[in-house]
């Protein structure tokens, strides 16, 4: 057939030429989405309109040359009953050609609320998603083609701009996206594992009209396109139309490319933030604890952004739209940036924010205060105890050179070294700490930072201290500057205060 066409008439050689690069593209689009590495079945999202049946009909051209597939295409055609009569003549046409071509043809209706809370048009692509969803389960698939084209990436840009969006709302449609119900679906909202792929957004709808035309196959119109009330048709009648007057026809293709630079950003971006959770999250009971806010606000304002969005999302649905949760942030910004040790705010459904100096917590309730902020005078000898941290230390002199292995609960100290005024006690703002075997002093949050110290277990941690510097951080370390000094070190030679601790465990929440 292609030699035929090669060698015919003009207008032979030029349709060739249109169905060949079209298909080429569609190639080059199915390998940008991850097509080739979806295993089983493939499904596609066929409306009978001029999209989806030239996805259709290239998908399995495509597959039928390359002997991949050609019996595991399945068109699925979703009615949703919001045009009476005109949504069962779509339905007969679109089953019509899928049976001309010998594609198995799957039909669903779906009931829309025509009354939900975010619009029509969300209704119906919730509906449409699970109808997916079932259609996807019956026939094993994994992936669900979806017609999409250069031209529905412009409009949706311009649509999101318009409506004020972010970053991750302007980098537009995605050529790969998992297939979710909801936005923050759960395991049994989401489509677990089954894809969207979208092979057309570098297509525009001219070349899929030509495509069509070439080969004389007819598409349905849906009527609803043309009622400018609605955002996206109003942009693609009569925006669109203007700017492509007045900036050439590349226009459309250099508004997608920037959603595509732009989403390359967002990318970017999401990794930051990934790495940056790992440092600055950590979550026990319900309670999500954001620190340290020394750290957090050294970081860009956009990366701050996304962890606060992020850690709202953790601990409970933000459903209020865009600008509660951009009021919500603003809000958590003021808490880290300005307000003071002790501050908190309510969020919404309950949930509060707190700040104890250099953490804030988000959560159900507050926290309590520390388990104990009482000091205990230490005494060089004998027993110390405190109650309220569940620690008790023995303190012993020891008189040989060598000191024996000891462990984290067992500390050996220079006593000639401890003036002042000695306690046990837990952290406070101000510690200073100088670990055993380290170059310098640190603050204590840092060192417990450093040692993996989960930040809701800091304040249960028993130190001893002389004012704001920490002589030995119990189940830890020991300072540097106050440890024994051994035989052969120094010249200086003495007593040894051998301490031994005991830490009782806390009660289990039930």
């Amino acid at each position: 057939m292609s030699e035929r066409l090669l060698d015919g008439p003009a207008p032979e050689r030029q349709s060739f030429e249109i169905i060949r690069n079209f298909e080429a593209k569609v190639r080059k689009g199915c390998i940008h989405c991850g097509m080739e590495s979806v295993k089983g079945p493939l499904l596609v999202g066929f409306s009978g309109g001029a999209d989806s049946t030239a996805l259709l009909l290239s998908l399995y051209s495509i597959m039928a040359d390359s002997g991949k597939w050609p019996d595991s295409l399945t068109a699925v055609h979703i009615e949703h009953g919001i045009r009476p009569g005109a949504s069962e003549c779509d339905a007969r046409q679109a089953k019509k050609l899928c049976l001309s071509r010998g594609i198995p043809f799957v039909h669903i209706s779906v009931n829309v609320d025509e009354n939900g809370a975010h619009g029509l048009e969300d209704a119906a692509r919730r509906a449409r998603r699970g109808a997916f969803l079932e259609a996807a389960k019956d026939k094993g698939a994994r992936a669900i083609a979806l017609a999409h084209t250069q031209d529905d990436q412009a409009e949706t840009v311009l649509m999101r701009l318009f409506e004020g969006a972010g970053p991750k709302g302007i980098s537009g449609i995605l050529p790969r996206a998992p297939l979710v119900l909801e936005p923050r679906a759960s395991n049994e909202q989401s489509g677990k594992g089954v894809v969207i792929l979208r092979p057309l957004l570098d297509i525009t709808r001219a070349e899929v009209e030509a495509y069509l035309e070439t080969q004389g196959v007819l598409w349905v119109e849906d009527d609803s396109n043309a009622d400018e009330s609605r955002l996206r048709n109003l942009i693609r009648r009569k925006i669109v139309p203007i700017i492509r007057d007045n900036m050439g026809e590349g226009v459309v293709g250099r508004i997608s490319g920037s959603a595509s630079h732009v989403r390359e950003t967002t990318e970017a971006l999401a990794a930051a933030v990934k790495d940056a959770k790992e440092v600055f999250f950590s979550e026990k009971g319900g309670t999500l604890c954001i620190s340290p806010l020394t750290g957090l606000i050294l970081l860009p304002t956009a990366v701050r952004a996304d962890l606060w969005a992020d850690a709202l999302e953790r601990v409970f649905p933000v459903r209020n739209r865009r600008w509660a949760l951009k009021k919500i942030i603003e809000s958590l910004e003021h808490l880290a940036l300005t307000a003071g040790p002790s501050a908190s705010i309510d969020l919404a459904d309950g949930m509060k924010a707190w700040r104890r100096y250099d953490d804030i917590y988000i959560g159900l309730n507050m926290l309590q205060e520390p388990p104990s902020v009482d000091v205990v005078s230490f005494a060089m000898s004998g027993l110390t105890r405190h109650l309220g941290l569940g620690c008790e230390i023995e303190a012993i002199i020891y008189e040989e050179d060598s000191l024996p292995s000891g462990g984290p609960l067992m500390a050996f100290l220079d006593p000639d070294l401890l003036s002042g005024e000695v306690v046990l006690r837990n952290r406070r703002p101000g510690d200073r700490f100088h670990p055993l075997g380290s170059s310098g002093e640190k603050k204590l949050k840092d060192f417990f930072i450093d040692r993996k110290v989960p930040r809701p277990e800091r304040d249960d941690v028993p130190v001893l201290a002389a004012g704001n510097e920490i002589i030995w951080v119990v189940g830890h370390l020991v300072s540097e500057k106050y440890r024994a000094i051994i035989s052969g070190e120094k010249s200086r030679i003495g007593e040894k205060l051998m301490l031994k601790a005991r830490i009782s465990p806390k009660p289990t929440e039930k």
